[in-house]
């Protein structure tokens, strides 16, 4: 066990199990002392145990028994049934003895894990590689980037309507205007009237708890300083002072997270599930971001089975991220999410087909509407280019989120 800063801990614990034993008993007593170490040692945020297994039989990409021609049935069920009961991951991906995994490391935390490879074994009889396993000991979070906040309650509204009735009234006068010089007059003024008329503020660049608000960061910093002053002084009545803003910083940011944890756990949550995934996400262990995901073609990757996933609670739930989609595919004519997952277009053929369904879903929506409004007759759709400032962004990652955003194209005057 090691001592980690901030009163953590962490298990590192080594397992052999010699090829002749596949008794139930054996298997029974691995399965107890292994999970022990985790009933035992509730305060630990970190189990690593690696050793000489010898579960050839198991494929740990898809935690599954892939038949029995070294051991009995009972021997890879027993190692899957540890790693999932206690919810380990194997890092080691490569054989480790001619084509057979044999050597394994199961760890809490896979996040954490910076490197794992083979190296030679030791001396001439041994015929195992050595498993290199390099890993962190506590999670390393990205620095988040400092957002700008607009701080709409503060604007001046007044200032604001004023500006846009004297911009409207010269907009209406303009003619002969495309477009494109139409949306970007628009667009110019809205940025200049919510830079000049709107305050900002910006994020902090470093993690905090989400119940800290103003009043206990206050508090926190009044204590820090009361702690500089009682250093430099070494005064009796300076570090009585700051006893006394430790102990109410401490009261404040106590009840701060107790009334979070009465917002977040009330009886909305699930309507606004927001501020509770966000206190969840702070209390976690494991590093902040997307692990690296896997980068192959068939259908065994990691983000293959996050979109199969989803595809599947889509029909439960009307509000996923499969079901807008399948929407939006739907409107345009495009492939469903389903066709998608078996035939995987490339990047740039993907751009093209959803730009080229895109205009062609508007064209015939105008040619539809020419027919019904007189005004729209001078328009000529196949000679007029379609915007295509939304499909820039049509990727198969953010298509749902641009198809979201589009609107129909505005028409030009006659």
């Amino acid at each position: 066990m090691i001592k980690l800063p901030k009163n953590k801990k962490k298990i590192i614990a080594g397992y052999y199990r010699p090829p002749g034993r596949t008794d139930d008993l054996y298997l029974t007593n691995s399965h107890k002392e292994i999970t022990d170490l985790k009933t035992n040692n509730k305060n630990t945020i970190h189990i690593i145990g690696g050793g000489d297994f010898n579960a050839p039989d198991i494929s740990w990409e898809s935690n599954s028994i892939t038949g029995s021609k070294h051991y009995p049935l009972r021997v890879s069920q027993t190692y899957l049934d540890i790693s999932q009961d206690m919810a380990l991951e194997q890092m080691v991906k490569f054989p480790t003895r001619l084509q057979n995994t044999l050597d394994l490391i199961l760890t809490s935390h896979p996040s954490f894990m910076i490197r794992c490879k083979p190296l030679p074994p030791i001396g001439l009889k041994s015929d195992h590689d050595i498993v290199l396993y390099d890993t962190n000991i506590q999670p390393n979070r990205v620095k988040p980037t400092r957002r700008k906040i607009f701080l709409w309650k503060k604007a001046n509204m007044k200032a604001i309507k004023i500006s846009l009735k004297n911009f409207g009234e010269q907009f209406c006068q303009s003619k002969d205007q495309t477009v494109e010089a139409m949306w970007k007059a628009i667009k110019t003024i809205l940025e200049q009237l919510i830079e000049k008329h709107v305050p900002t503020k910006q994020t902090m660049n470093r993690h905090t708890h989400p119940w800290i608000n103003t009043q206990t960061r206050r508090a926190m910093r009044r204590k820090q300083r009361a702690h500089s002053k009682a250093k430099r002084s070494n005064n009796p009545s300076d570090w009585e002072k700051y006893k006394k803003l430790k102990a109410n910083t401490q009261k404040e940011t106590r009840k701060a997270h107790r009334k979070y944890i009465q917002d977040v756990v009330s009886n909305d949550f699930k309507e606004n599930p927001k501020r509770f995934y966000t206190y969840v996400k702070s209390k976690k262990q494991e590093s902040s971001g997307v692990s690296a995901l896997t980068n192959t073609d068939d259908n065994t990757s990691i983000e293959y089975r996050i979109i199969e996933r989803q595809h599947v609670m889509s029909k439960q739930n009307a509000n996923t991220f499969i079901s807008r989609l399948e929407t939006a595919l739907s409107k345009y004519k495009l492939p469903k999410a389903q066709e998608l997952l078996l035939v995987k277009p490339t990047r740039e053929k993907w751009k093209t087909t959803v730009k080229c369904a895109i205009q062609h879903y508007w064209a015939e929506k105008w040619e539809m509407e020419k027919s019904e409004k007189s005004t729209m007759k001078y328009i000529n759709i196949k000679a007029r280019q379609l915007p295509t400032a939304t499909t820039e962004a049509l990727t198969i990652e953010g298509f749902q989120s641009a198809l979201a955003n589009t609107s129909a194209p505005q028409k030009t005057t006659p």
